[in-house]
């Protein structure tokens, strides 16, 4: 029996890499770059006709939020678990956004007002950073 016990560590061991390697390693899928002072709701409108295909850097797809914080792409929208950047700019200059300052979000897909199928993203982008200190974001921030 007490040979046995190495294995199951090791076993165990093996598993939390599988599982937690998973779940790190999601492919990239979108930078987001939003103006330095924006606060509010972002919103991406996917499959616009007659609207740009979204740049590519770094693997990712480029998705510029203007001041009124509404975009629309060509390119339909990629769900599923993937990893995204969150990046505020001003001219030149781009910082990486505390998740902290990044409020719900969710994928809308309804009928305009003309009947028309439309999807969109939508996100909070916080005047402030929410507070960091709860269980739940140590436990999905550490």
């Amino acid at each position: 029996m007490k040979a046995m016990f190495p294995i199951v560590k090791v076993i165990m061991a093996m598993f939390a890499v599988v599982v937690i390697g998973g779940c790190l390693n999601n492919p990239k899928r979108n930078r987001y770059l939003i103006p330095q002072d924006f606060a509010g709701t972002v919103y991406v409108y996917y499959n616009v006709p007659r609207a740009e295909p979204l740049k590519m850097e770094d693997g990712y797809r480029l998705i510029i939020i203007p001041d009124i914080g509404v975009t629309r792409t060509s390119l339909e929208h990629i769900g599923g678990k993937f990893h995204d950047e969150f990046w505020l700019y001003s001219g030149d200059k781009r910082i990486k956004m505390s998740p902290y300052k990044l409020g719900g979000g969710a994928t809308v897909e309804r009928k305009n007002d003309l009947g028309q199928e439309e999807m969109f993203f939508r996100f909070n982008v916080l005047k402030e950073e929410r507070p960091h200190d709860t269980f739940w974001s140590i436990l999905t921030h550490w």
